[in-house]
């Protein structure tokens, strides 16, 4: 569609204006440290991997389809790890990040209130809702900024009171969107992280103080009469509201109904299949794109599929154990990166590193249920934060010096 085509143009713009003023300025970042290094091990494989597509006479389409997640992966690594390099353009980025996510929370409850409900089981739907995605786009995102927002608070020693409500409205926002994306993966992610993350504020502040501190009364008291107005005086709103707060639930009643497709046991019954498949083939797996039949519940029909509810199944059906050892231990030095710059001194960085880090980890534990791991704002978020561990080491010696200074 045209916004894909507009976002796709935007990208390569970025990218290339990137590569050729870091490339006048002779100071383009490439091949710097193990996460660099990783990339091009994994890029090198995938190229591999492509003649084990066309052994596999995968549809080009197809194979397209499965390549362009890591495409974004490595472009948006690449603008991060060399457009963003001192603590004011991260926090910049970190900035427009949160504040995108709370711009598109509220478009997509907005438009989730103002649709048509439909009933499909015990699920009620929005149709237009469904139809846009939204709640595809930015999925992974929100539950990213929420780990993000936890740690940016946490570690802020200096926050003013329009930053710090700010901060609260925006976890409020992000908080009911998921509730009522019905995705049981992304509300176990938050629930944790939400549990974490208040842990550590709770521990910091203690709860009177946090309380006090997060001007959280106020913010309780405004919110609890602006929505108890609104339902009391809108009978077709107070419908709506229920209607998606039934959902919710039963999205989660459906995991506990064994006839269905999208239980437990529906899950278990894809990954029987996967597995067999992956037993077949377990070294290189069939290649992006190849397509495995799917069959539901019921068994009243089935389709060809190139992906799986799980991260995991995912990497090793498509790019066997070698392709899945390279993905993880690129990963896992990311996470190592973030590691070593949440060691510094500076509580911006200290809190962008850990947030960083809540987030992957939350968002990790959200595609092992989910095939978000194909989805842009997975790849999106991930390339950005590759990008800012490249960068650690450069972030703790610019904020060294001018601590010295």
């Amino acid at each position: 569609g045209i916004l894909e085509i507009a976002f796709t143009l935007l990208i390569l713009l970025s990218f290339y204006g990137t590569f050729f003023i870091r490339s006048f300025r002779k100071d383009l970042i490439c091949f710097k440290g193990p996460i660099l290094s990783l990339v091009w091990v994994f890029i090198l494989f995938l190229v591999f991997n492509t003649f084990v597509s066309v052994y596999n006479e995968v549809n080009m389409i197809e194979w397209f389809r499965g390549m362009a997640p890591f495409v974004l992966f490595f472009v948006s690594l690449f603008i991060v790890a060399n457009q963003f390099r001192d603590t004011a353009s991260v926090n910049e980025l970190f900035f427009v990040f949160i504040l995108s996510c709370l711009i598109y929370s509220t478009k997509g409850l907005c438009l989730l209130l103002n649709s048509p409900i439909v009933e499909s089981g015990d699920i009620y739907i929005s149709a237009k809702y469904e139809t846009i995605k939204a709640q595809n786009i930015y999925q992974v995102l929100r539950v990213a900024s929420a780990g993000l927002l936890f740690s940016v608070i946490y570690f802020s020693e200096k926050l003013t009171r329009f930053k710090s409500r700010f901060y609260i409205a925006t976890f409020i926002v992000i908080s009911v969107s998921i509730l009522f994306s019905y995705s049981r993966g992304l509300m176990l992610s938050f629930l944790i992280v939400s549990i974490i993350g208040g842990a550590f504020l709770v521990k910091k502040y203690k709860l009177p103080g946090f309380l006090k501190k997060w001007n959280f009364y106020y913010f309780a008291i405004v919110s609890v009469l602006v929505i108890a107005t609104f339902f009391i005086y809108s009978q077709r709103a107070s419908d709506i509201l229920f209607a998606h707060v039934s959902a919710s639930v039963g999205s989660i009643k459906s995991l506990f109904d064994f006839s269905n497709s999208y239980s437990f046991a529906g899950r278990l019954q894809e990954h029987r299949e996967v597995l067999s498949y992956i037993m077949d083939n377990p070294l290189m797996g069939y290649g992006l794109g190849y397509e495995i039949p799917y069959f539901l519940r019921d068994g009243s029909f089935y389709k060809n599929v190139s992906s799986t509810h799980n991260m995991i199944s995912y990497l090793l059906l498509f790019t066997g154990a070698i392709g899945t050892a390279i993905y993880l231990w690129l990963l896992a030095n990311i996470i190592f990166g973030l590691k070593r710059m949440a060691r510094t001194d500076n509580s911006d960085i200290k809190g962008i590193a850990n947030g960083l880090i809540l987030g992957v980890m939350m968002v990790l534990i959200y595609v092992q249920f989910n095939p978000f791991f194909k989805n842009l704002s997975y790849n999106l978020f991930l390339g950005i934060v590759a990008g800012v561990a490249v960068n650690g080491h450069r972030l703790i010696q610019g904020s060294e010096a001018n601590k010295g200074q």
